[in-house]
């Protein structure tokens, strides 16, 4: 998304002293965590690069759109799925899509991945630990920010 025009934009809906908040869940680390590494060879998005809304948010504060006000953390929750519905969930990725994969890889994709989990899930579930976590604050457009310095 072109920022500056989103954050613009947010200035104009948000109510007087209204927040923006965004909200993301936090996959706590797994015991095979430090084992996906080879998901970059099946990856259709090589350039790539991770991310997630602290991120993001820090970087807006950089550029001047964001005003960190808050953040908060919840304790985490278990979330248990098998292991064929854990394998799945990585092709809702667009680099690891089905529908651009090719069929060979995203099979030898599964097999490798079901390989490395199973090691760890010895009963065929998954047990995930997910926190989720809230960033608010003050949406800045781009205008705000030149006029504040002085170059409106």
């Amino acid at each position: 998304m072109h920022w500056e025009t989103v954050m613009t934009r947010f200035c104009e809906i948000l109510t007087p002293g209204g927040h923006l908040a965004v909200v993301e869940e936090v996959l706590e680390p797994t015991p095979w965590s430090d084992m996906l590494g080879f998901i970059w060879e099946y990856s259709l998005n090589k350039d790539f690069q991770p991310y997630n809304m602290l991120t993001v948010t820090q970087e807006l504060t950089a550029r001047g759109l964001f005003q960190q006000v808050g953040i908060r953390t919840t304790a985490p929750g278990s979330f248990r799925q098998s292991v064929d519905e854990y394998i799945e969930s990585f092709h809702a990725r667009n680099g690891l899509s089905r529908d651009r994969m090719d069929a060979n890889a995203a099979s030898a994709f599964d097999r490798q991945l079901r390989a490395l989990v199973s090691r760890h899930c010895p009963n065929g579930v998954v047990e995930l630990q997910i926190r989720g976590r809230v960033i608010w604050g003050k949406s800045q457009s781009a205008e705000f920010t030149r006029e504040s310095q002085g170059e409106g």
